[in-house]
């Protein structure tokens, strides 16, 4: 109930709701998959909070 209500507020309709379709996500290109590990990699490194949680020997 609470989705039609602001969908009216914003002036969209039942008829526009059917003409939308769902479509897949691309995947990510390799150079920004490489650029998130890198992050990844890094954030693991310096963060130590995740390394005292997920490892006994800490």
């Amino acid at each position: 109930m609470k989705l039609q209500e602001i969908l009216k507020a914003r002036g969209i309709t039942d008829e526009q709701l059917k003409e939308v379709q769902e479509q897949d996500i691309p995947a990510a290109a390799e150079s920004f998959q490489r650029i998130m590990d890198i992050y990844y990699l890094l954030k693991v490194t310096a963060d130590m909070e995740s390394a005292y949680w997920y490892n006994r020997v800490w």
